[in-house]
């Protein structure tokens, strides 16, 4: 390896010992890097089931954890819904939460078979240790949520920019709607103080076909636009390039018959 390079292995074989309230076993959850925490936010316990809205914050310098109580407070807003495969973006002190997959349960429901109802949460009971299945439902969420890493609670899309002014209605100047269609499994990333939110999962695992933009100083949707790409959470990576304007888009599109593109957007 020429002098001066370094292991670039390094970046995947670290691990350190944490202490403090350390989060569980999680699928989906988002991990979000902000003045030297890492903030995990919702995602679903790989034991139980279970769907979160908890959020933690990691030290990264003594690589503490804290569980944030983000509950009820004066000027907090209501904590969004819990969720997995959805996106956290940070913006100056806040985290910007889109999307995601819900599950509405039923617990009255009579067990089931697995192969009996389409779309079942199986939730594995911690006091007998006996798994079975309800009867639940996958929903897609499309809200915007923000978190004050500062006050360290949920704040409303107003406080994005400290103005007290309600956010305006999710239209474009042709007065055609500009708000997103519901996914899950998406990309986001952040384009001056504009968050730009790209492809992404229906509940029938079609790839959503838009390019949505949110403008975090109007604390409103500005933009929908048809985006015919197959592009998702699994397959493809986009990041912002610094003092550009421009975001790049890299993705596999093709399983079957591997095909990579890159987008300059």
């Amino acid at each position: 390896m020429p002098a001066g390079e370094s292991d670039l292995t390094e970046l995947f074989i670290r691990s350190f010992k944490c202490t403090g309230d350390v989060p569980p076993a999680l699928v989906g959850s988002s991990v979000t890097y902000l003045d030297g925490y890492a903030y995990v936010f919702g995602g679903r316990a790989l034991h139980s089931g279970k769907l979160s809205n908890d959020i933690y914050a990691c030290d990264l310098r003594s690589y503490q954890w804290q569980r944030i109580d983000a509950g009820e407070s004066a000027g907090a807003a209501d904590p969004p819904a819990p969720r997995f495969f959805h996106s956290a973006t940070a913006f100056k002190q806040y985290l910007v939460v889109f999307g995601g997959m819900g599950l509405d349960t039923d617990p009255d429901a009579p067990e089931v078979r697995s192969d009996a109802v389409t779309r079942t949460a199986s939730i594995q009971d911690d006091r007998n240790q006996q798994s079975f299945q309800v009867r639940s439902s996958k929903t897609l969420l499309g809200d915007i949520a923000v978190f004050d890493t500062r006050r360290k609670q949920w704040v409303t899309r107003r406080a994005l920019d400290g103005s007290s002014n309600a956010p305006g209605a999710d239209v474009d100047e042709a007065g055609n709607s500009t708000r997103p269609s519901p996914r899950y499994a998406h990309l986001s990333t952040l384009l001056g103080s504009r968050l730009l939110v790209v492809g992404g999962q229906d509940l029938e695992e079609q790839y959503v076909e838009e390019l949505n933009v949110f403008d975090l100083q109007l604390g409103r949707w500005v933009l929908r636009s048809p985006f015919p790409r197959a592009v998702g959470l699994y397959r493809s990576f986009i990041a912002n390039v610094p003092a550009t304007g421009s975001t790049l888009l890299y993705s596999n599109y093709s399983f079957a018959s591997v095909k990579r593109a890159l987008y300059l957007l």
